[in-house]
């Protein structure tokens, strides 16, 4: 691919963009009448939530049925639009049953695209993603460049899986007093759209769950596939709808006197490792999606979300050690004893004593005999990285079991952080250490050292100096390193 002028090429998508969403094109969408082509002059307008939004009128009755095929097409002097009924929101007609008055149609679209066939292989892809900036920009990113200050507005080179991407942040537009960006993402290798979709999406995941902003206002797909009967760019909409603020963003961009910016934020290596690890696993990319919906939400959803998350991730690291470890159990029963204890059982069947289905259930129930108990299951991982916990850790990993099934996290040990919150302020520091471990499993996996912020003991402490009517000059936020081998645990005196 030919070197481009990013700044250049944002521009161009920008002004394309400008140009779909304003009045200036004349839409044509065209019905059959008595066998014949019928068109009616349309509009088509993006609203206010970011759906797209057709209205026509004609003073022939156009039959409902006309709006119930899967594909509606229209056309402009520039491009033609194409939408699937399934993504139509709402279709709406107005009678006016007189002759002088036209009745009047809309229909309001989630998405569209330019083509009947979007089958988008073998080309070059970018993303034009709608962005908050006051929530996210690039000096909000927690992502450095060459690890020295933030990355800037300038193009961010990256690899995953086998594409490589060139990141680019939009700037205000200049003249607009609405601060609109677009965070653009362009393939510089050639791949199909899955391909390319599945890595974007992978992105827009790590930066929700380093960051706690998760991009997904709305979005154009741009390809460069020609298709038949232009000439131009292939594009995509989609008003997605999934933008999430948590304020709880792993990593941390304040300035600290004795903390630097290398500890609290990633290289773009270490956001390329991290990106890399959800790409090539499932289990880890749904994990993070996960996280990012805990930390948006509250009460005991929020802790039920992590805990979710925890198991997901525990699972896959423990795939991942046997597979290395050549399936070592340490807990397996020896054959001479497995083979004793299932003939042991055999001999009460048909006996009074236990009946054949209960005997099924105890040869079952024997095969899980090596099986670790949960909270020894979950503490495995982190032996397995190298990730010392401290004491507080394993007591909020003790309690997943039950904020799971909807129940009040309990304090494990009297005299402790724990013990002295109320359910509130409980069911908030638990949640909000699983969601931190959870952070520090995919860090390990990815071997990825930083500072992650403790936002349950953080916030808590916060409070406790306001409700004081302390000053909070100088109040840090509590960070962990994931490699730390003498964590620090929480402090009953920082309640005090």
């Amino acid at each position: 691919m030919e070197k481009i002028n990013y700044s250049e090429a944002y521009k161009s998508i920008l002004n394309f963009v400008h140009l779909i969403e304003s009045d200036e094109p004349s839409y044509t969408i065209i019905f059959e009448k008595e066998g014949n082509p019928f068109p009616i002059d349309a509009k088509f307008n993006v609203t206010t939530n970011g759906d797209f939004a057709l209205s026509f009128s004609s003073d022939s009755l156009i039959s409902p049925i006309a709006f119930n095929a899967p594909l509606m097409e229209i056309h402009s002097e520039w491009y033609n639009i194409v939408f699937d009924s399934v993504d139509i929101r709402e279709r709406r007609a107005t009678y006016n049953n007189s002759i002088e008055k036209p009745d009047i149609y809309h229909i309001i679209t989630k998405s569209f695209r330019s083509a009947i066939d979007n089958d988008w292989n073998d080309s070059y892809f970018c993303a034009f993603y709608k962005y908050d900036h006051s929530f996210f920009s690039p000096n909000k990113s927690c992502v450095l460049n060459n690890n020295t200050q933030p990355i800037g507005h300038n193009p961010v080179e990256i690899n995953i899986g086998e594409c490589e991407l060139t990141i680019f942040w939009g700037e205000k537009a200049d003249g607009k007093e609405m601060d609109e960006r677009y965070l653009t993402l362009f393939s510089k290798t050639k791949t199909d759209f899955t391909t390319f979709k599945k890595v974007v999406d992978t992105i827009r995941v790590v930066w929700g769950l380093i960051t706690g902003y998760y991009i997904g206002k709305s979005v154009y797909y741009v390809s460069c596939v020609p298709e038949r009967g232009w000439d131009g760019l292939s594009f995509m909409y989609n008003n997605l709808q999934e933008e999430l603020v948590t304020y709880r963003g792993l990593l941390d961009t304040t300035l600290y006197d004795k903390i630097s910016e290398e500890d609290l934020c990633l290289s773009i290596k270490e956001f390329e490792k991290l990106a890399n690890l959800l790409y090539n696993n499932d289990s880890f990319f749904r994990a993070g999606q996960l996280l990012i919906q805990a930390s948006h939400d509250e009460g005991l959803s929020k802790g039920g979300i992590a805990a979710v998350a925890l198991e997901a991730i525990t699972g896959e690291v423990e795939k991942i050690r046997k597979s290395k470890e050549n399936d070592r159990n340490e807990l397996k029963l020896p054959k001479t004893l497995f083979s004793e204890l299932q003939g042991c059982i055999c001999r009460f069947r048909g006996e009074d004593k236990i009946t054949d289905s209960q005997c099924d259930h105890y040869l079952k129930k024997l095969n899980t005999f090596s099986t670790p108990f949960n909270s020894d299951k979950l503490i495995m991982p982190f032996e397995y990285l190298n990730i010392t916990l401290n004491l507080s850790e394993r007591d909020v990993i003790n309690n997943r079991n039950s904020i799971l099934h909807v129940n009040m996290p309990q304090a494990v040990r009297e005299s402790t952080f724990m013990s002295k919150l109320d359910k509130k302020d409980l069911i908030f520091y638990v949640s909000n250490k699983l969601i931190m471990l959870c952070g520090m499993l995919l860090f390990g996996m990815a071997n990825v050292d930083k500072l992650i912020i403790d936002w349950g003991v953080t916030i808590i402490v916060m409070k406790h100096l306001i409700a004081d009517g302390r000053n909070i000059d100088g109040y840090g936020k509590k960070h962990r390193r994931i490699l730390d081998s003498k964590p620090e645990d929480d402090s009953l005196d920082w309640l005090l």
